[in-house]
């Protein structure tokens, strides 16, 4: 966390944003991490359903809090961003927010279903119904004001280096979260 701080302490602004690049930057990171999440949480589901060791339910248990924490704070960043980049908390005429709105939504009822029914198998269908529902409103949802694909799009190596860098940092930071997650061996 500190050398992510370090790395946008040092990043220098962009042309059209400024220093509210920064902010983007921990955005794009964490919706990237977050459907990367969902993403392994749902394989080790698919795992636990065609081999039901108990190690395949406690890592997709494991992945699926650390995917609760990580939308979590991308939907707060989000919010900051769009404050910063647009002069609103939220934008709700913006189909990407909408979006990202149902998965956060789906994500805590997937959550909150899973703790209730307490079924090992009901946690891992869970788990692959919203990889596929997160992916699926990510890749359909329109676009108002929000860019495609602003880092891509930016000729700065060096802007792209740094995206890069944070992307890899915050991967690592929910790794290290979902091994303490594991630790507590409580599906």
């Amino acid at each position: 966390m500190l050398l992510t701080a370090a790395l946008l302490l040092i990043m220098p602004p962009e042309h059209k944003l400024g220093h509210v690049i920064k902010a983007v930057y921990i955005h794009a990171a964490l919706v990237q991490t977050g459907l990367l999440i969902f993403s392994a949480a749902a394989l080790f589901g698919v795992f636990y359903l065609f081999n039901d060791r108990a190690k395949w339910l406690t890592i997709t248990a494991a992945l699926q809090k650390t995917g609760v924490v990580t939308w979590s704070l991308y939907a707060v960043s989000s919010m900051v961003v769009t404050r910063l980049a647009w002069g609103v908390w939220v934008a709700w005429d913006e189909p990407r927010v909408r979006s990202s709105a149902m998965i956060w939504a789906a994500v805590l009822l997937f959550f909150i279903l899973a703790r209730w029914v307490g079924n090992a198998r009901f946690t891992a269908v869970a788990n692959i119904l919203l990889a596929a529902v997160s992916w699926w409103l990510t890749k359909t949802a329109g676009m108002v004001r929000h860019p495609l694909n602003p880092i891509a799009d930016s000729k700065s190596l060096l802007l792209k280096l740094f995206f890069v860098l944070i992307f890899a940092l915050t991967v690592l930071m929910a790794i290290q979260l979902t091994r303490l997650f594991l630790q507590t061996r409580k599906p």
